[in-house]
């Protein structure tokens, strides 16, 4: 600053420089701390989808998914003990309906414990849901679909690649999976379409 003749001078807008200056410094510090705060869950879209073959989650899972090779699979990842999991299988058992005459199969990997797998299938039933449920009882499944939250639901395309993934649940009253959305539809059906 200079002296004039009624005193200091002062730039025009140097006090706003310098907030909007520290705003944006602000502002990048926190965008940063966001991205790598970030959790990421599952595998990522395009990928490969582990292997769904007796030899990689053993005999009966794997035997029970071979099935469906070459169909649209959406594995659905749950557990009794999720509270919002419950949510997720009205939108499930609809797209099954819905779609299941042009490929899709909902197939749903309970991560129960061994003791809980009556209750599991009981509690399905009791949510509605009619698809199947099968039970990651070794683990293999959760460990090579890196499942560290539930719901965790992936769409396998034919070609054997994840084409789409939804870790816990979206927002409404009732959770819609974001499958039963009308942009979620739209995917689903293009990977239904591809052959």
């Amino acid at each position: 600053m200079t002296e004039g003749p009624a005193g200091p001078v002062r730039r025009p807008g140097t006090r706003w420089e310098l907030m909007f200056s520290l705003a944006l410094i602000v502002g990048a510090i926190s965008f940063f701390e966001y991205q790598s705060n970030m959790v990421v869950h599952g595998l990522p879209t395009g990928s490969v989808a582990p292997a769904l073959d007796a030899a990689s989650v053993g005999v009966p899972l794997g035997t029970a998914l071979e099935k469906y090779r070459g169909e649209v699979v959406l594995l659905d990842f749950w557990a009794t003990y999720c509270t919002t999991c419950a949510s997720t299988v009205p939108a499930l058992e609809r797209l099954q309906t819905e779609y299941g005459d042009q490929g899709l199969r909902v197939v749903a990997i309970s991560l129960d414990e061994p003791a809980d797998t009556a209750h599991a299938r009981q509690l399905l039933a009791d949510w509605g849901g009619t698809y199947e449920l099968m039970f990651d009882l070794s683990r293999s499944l959760r460990d090579a679909y890196h499942v560290d939250l539930l719901p965790l639901s992936f769409l396998i395309s034919r070609d054997g690649s994840i084409a789409w993934q939804q870790a816990g649940t979206t927002g409404g009253a009732k959770y819609p999976l974001g499958l039963d959305s009308p942009k979620g539809r739209a995917t689903l059906e293009a990977v239904l379409a591809h052959r």
